[in-house]
């Protein structure tokens, strides 16, 4: 369950969707500390707060003098601003819901990225590893008509993924996009299938097994028939993202 989001955070999170949206668009001079604590009912101590935390993520700069002004977070934001917008989302609300470039944009580069990233891994995978990813398959087969359970199994094989490439920049960038990787696997279970779900567990433990046997080239089929299935995916979601926004043709 959700814990309830402290004041500030409902300033950060208010803050972030206008930024996003580009509601506060790019140079835009915010109004003063007092204008912008009364608009949004807290105090200026809670609001400085909220806005420093927004500094720090590169999203506004706060001149001495002058006043605050919003920055491009193309150009200088990181991936903890998406994992803060998602965060920070009200309970219950539906990834379809969420910023159609959002969801497009992250599902891209992660059906783009993690299967090149889990070709780095099969290769440095250990006994132990092995042991582990079987068992954590084996939890998602038993557990197959649990979603939920799904999502935490996939986050724990990813985690397990950035634990045998064992690379200091890999491991910040899956922490700090934690919230991020969540998404995507609500998104990408919640939109498969109990067969097309049960045939992927299948194909990644056919996978680990061609790993163990010496069989590497084989194992980089397996993860290639992944990349397709979450490529195929992507198109899924982006035409239903269209039709929720656009209606049917």
């Amino acid at each position: 369950m959700s814990r309830p989001k402290q004041v500030h955070e409902r300033v950060v999170s208010d803050l972030l969707q206008k930024i996003f949206n580009r509601n506060l668009k790019a140079g835009e001079k915010l109004p003063t500390e007092k204008e912008l604590s009364k608009a949004m009912g807290v105090d200026r101590t809670t609001l400085r707060v909220a806005l420093k935390q927004l500094e720090s993520m590169h999203l506004l700069e706060i001149r001495q003098g002058d006043g605050i002004y919003v920055k491009d977070y193309i150009k200088h934001a990181g991936v903890d601003f998406l994992s803060t917008l998602i965060s920070l989302q009200d309970p219950g609300v539906d990834a379809m819901g969420m910023e159609e470039y959002l969801i497009d944009e992250a599902w891209g580069f992660w059906a783009f990225i993690f299967p090149e990233i889990l070709k780095k891994a099969v290769p440095l995978m250990s006994t132990r590893h092995i042991s582990m990813f079987m068992e954590l398959l084996h939890q998602e087969k038993k557990n197959i008509h649990d979603k939920d359970k799904l999502v935490v199994l996939g986050l724990a094989e990813q985690d397990l993924v950035a634990e045998v490439i064992n690379n200091l920049v890999l491991s910040l960038l899956f922490n700090s996009s934690r919230p991020l990787r969540n998404k995507m696997l609500e998104t990408f279970i919640h939109s498969t299938d109990y067969s097309e779900l049960e045939t992927h567990v299948d194909n990644k433990t056919a996978m680990i097994r061609c790993f163990a046997s010496g069989s590497i080239e084989e194992a980089y089929v397996y993860i290639d028939a992944f990349k397709t299935l979450l490529s195929t995916h992507h198109q899924k979601v982006k035409h239903a993202l269209m039709i929720q926004k656009w209606g049917k043709a």
